[in-house]
C-alpha cells in the first residue's frame, strides 16, 4: 500500500472497463445483460445481446500465471473507481432486473474493483474512500439474499468478502482514522468476538458521536444476554448497513432469548403466549417463533407454550432462516439502501 502522499499513478484505464476486455468480450459474446443495450436487455441468448459501452464494467478473474495483470492500460485509477462504485450501487439501488441478477453483476464488479486497488497499491486515503462506500452493500445484500433464497447466492464467499473489506478496512483505519459509520458497522458486526469491546474503548474519540454509546450499549446487551435491550437498540439505529451489520447475531441472540425464558417460566403451570415471545425477540411472523420453540423441544398449543417439559430433543438449526428473519426490525423497504 502506497504512503499517504503517493499518488495512484500506475493506472491509466479510463473507462470503468477497459478497451481490450471490451473486444474480448464481445467477440465471445460474454456481455452480462446489465450490459446490454435497451432494445437487448431482456434477450435470453448470449449471442444476441449487444454490448452497451458505457455499462459495462470490469469482470474480477483469478491472477493466472503469464497474464499481464499489471498493465497499466488494464487498471482503473481513483476516480474511475470511485466512479464505477457509486455506478454500481446505484444500479442496486434503481434497477428493475430480478435481485438475483444485479447481486451477481455488483458483487462480481465490487470485487474487480478491490483486485484493481490492490494490484497498483493504491494510497490509504483513497482505499478508504473506496472500502466505506462498497461495504454497505455487503452488509444489506446478506439479509436480502438470505431472505429471497438468491439462487446466485453463495453464503460462504459472501462472508469472505465482506470479512475481507472489513479487514483491510481496518488495518487502513487503524493508520489514519475515520469517522464515518462503517467504523460503527464494524464494531456491530464483531459484537460477540473478546476483542470487539476494547477496540470500541480505543476507537471511541474517533466514533460518530451521535451514535457512541448507543453503539457500546448495544455491545454490552449482546455480551449479557440482554436479548430484549439488543433488539430494542438495533431497531433504533438509523440506517440500514447499522441495522444488518447487527442481523450476524440475531439468531443467537434469540436462541439465548429463549433458552433464558424457558429457564424463567419452567412451571406446569404457566403458560406464555406466543405473542409475548414475538415481541420480546422481534419475530415478524408466528410461524417462525413456533418453529424456534418447537427446534427446542417445546410445543405450542393454541398459540401458547409451556416451559417445563420438553417434548422432544432440542435440535437448533441456527442456518435456518426462521431463527433470522426479521424484515420489520432491520426495514429495508427504502428505495436508496446502498446509498443512504
Amino acid at each position: 500500500m502506497n504512503t499517504l502522499s503517493e499518488a495512484d499513478d500506475n493506472a491509466t484505464c479510463m473507462t470503468m472497463c477497459p478497451e481490450a476486455e471490451i473486444r474480448f468480450r464481445e467477440s465471445r459474446c460474454l456481455i452480462h445483460p446489465l450490459e446490454s443495450s435497451d432494445q437487448t436487455a431482456s434477450t435470453s441468448s448470449s449471442k444476441s445481446r449487444r454490448a452497451d459501452h458505457s455499462r459495462m464494467v470490469k469482470v474480477y478473474s483469478r491472477p493466472a500465471a503469464g497474464r499481464d495483470d499489471v498493465n497499466p492500460s488494464q487498471l482503473r485509477p481513483f476516480p474511475v473507481l470511485k466512479r464505477t462504485v457509486s455506478y454500481l450501487l446505484r444500479l442496486a439501488n434503481e434497477s428493475t432486473a430480478s435481485w438475483t441478477l444485479v447481486y451477481e453483476f455488483v458483487a462480481d464488479r465490487l470485487r474487480a474493483i478491490r483486485q484493481d486497488m490492490i494490484i497498483q497499491r493504491m494510497n490509504p486515503l483513497h482505499t478508504l474512500e473506496l472500502l466505506e462506500a462498497m461495504i454497505p452493500f455487503y452488509f444489506i445484500a446478506e439479509y436480502r439474499c438470505e431472505s429471497r433464497h438468491c439462487p446466485g447466492y453463495d453464503r460462504k464467499l459472501h462472508s469472505t468478502q465482506l470479512e475481507e473489506c472489513l479487514c483491510r478496512w481496518k488495518e487502513v483505519f487503524l493508520l489514519i482514522g475515520s469517522s464515518s459509520d462503517i467504523s460503527l458497522c464494524y464494531l456491530l458486526r464483531n459484537a460477540d468476538k473478546t476483542e470487539t469491546y476494547q477496540d470500541y474503548t480505543e476507537w471511541k474519540t474517533q466514533l460518530p458521536p451521535r451514535l457512541r454509546s448507543v453503539v457500546g450499549d448495544a455491545i454490552q446487551a449482546l455480551k449479557m444476554n440482554n436479548f430484549c435491550r439488543f433488539l430494542r437498540i438495533v431497531g433504533r439505529l438509523p440506517t440500514a448497513a447499522l441495522r444488518c451489520s447487527a442481523w450476524h447475531h440475531i439468531s443467537t441472540n434469540r436462541l439465548a432469548g429463549l433458552t433464558s425464558v424457558s429457564t424463567a417460566f419452567k412451571s406446569p403451570t404457566v403458560k406464555i403466549e406466543v405473542d409475548v415471545i414475538m415481541r420480546w425477540l422481534a419475530f415478524d411472523a408466528e410461524d417462525d417463533a413456533t418453529c424456534c420453540l418447537n427446534e427446542l423441544g417445546f410445543r405450542v398449543n393454541n398459540g401458547t407454550v409451556n416451559f417445563h417439559q420438553k417434548w422432544q430433543e432440542p435440535k437448533p438449526d441456527l442456518h435456518l432462516f426462521h431463527w433470522k428473519r426479521c424484515d420489520k426490525l432491520l426495514d429495508l423497504n427504502a428505495d436508496h439502501l446502498f446509498s443512504e
